[in-house]
């Protein structure tokens, strides 16, 4: 329990599966909207959902980075709005004003916790190999040995986020994704890895 709690303090309130290289993350699920015609992203506005300004920051810089290095402008909340002022729809658009920003890009955590996963054989690849040439009782046994053992069973930690593009004139929803890392070993590598999937996704996406 402590180390959830730790996880989620660590961490903000932030079909196809991608994995970044080197990571443990990949991508859970992504959504676009195939009816937007904002074209690719020109600039846009960084927000990290975080009680803590320093996490926050981290996460903020770290995305502005990823951006810029891909020719996008890109721009941290906080460079423009105090971290004690809550996000709401006058502040960001007072903030925004003049500043050319298309979309507002927002991250937070939806879940931390420990989960179990089976690292036994493939269902699929044990009925091709075995299963058609057992009979029930053969089969039965077979199945119930290898899933009654605990050794195929492992406890990781699984930390998941999402992240969200809104076009900034409507306020719509245009983009969105949910990753998941598994045994992270920082806050750090998270956000990093994440920034990989954010950039590869919206690169498949033709939105930079």
């Amino acid at each position: 329990m402590k180390n959830k709690v730790l996880w989620v303090h660590l961490l903000w309130p932030v079909v196809l599966v991608i994995t970044a290289c080197g990571t443990n993350t990949k991508l859970l699920k992504a959504w676009t909207d195939e009816t937007y015609a904002g074209g690719p992203l020109r600039n846009v506005l960084i927000i990290g959902v975080s009680n803590d300004p320093g996490k926050r920051r981290n996460l903020e810089d770290a995305f502005t980075r990823a951006l810029q290095q891909n020719k996008v402008g890109a721009l941290s909340s906080l460079e423009i709005m105090p971290a004690d002022v809550k996000i709401t729809r006058e502040t960001v658009e007072s903030a925004i004003s003049g500043r050319n920003i298309d979309a507002v890009l927002v991250t937070h955590l939806v879940r931390a916790e420990e989960k179990t996963f089976y690292s036994g054989p493939h269902p699929t690849e044990y009925r091709s190999k075995r299963a058609f040439q057992q009979n029930l009782w053969q089969h039965y046994d077979s199945v119930y040995d290898y899933t009654h053992d605990p050794s195929r069973y492992k406890e990781r930690r699984s930390v998941v986020l999402e992240s969200n593009i809104y076009d900034a004139e409507t306020a719509k929803l245009v983009w969105s994704i949910q990753s998941e890392t598994l045994d992270p070993k920082s806050a750090t590598e998270v956000i990093q890895s994440l920034g990989l999937l954010i950039i590869e996704s919206l690169k498949k996406e033709k939105f930079i």
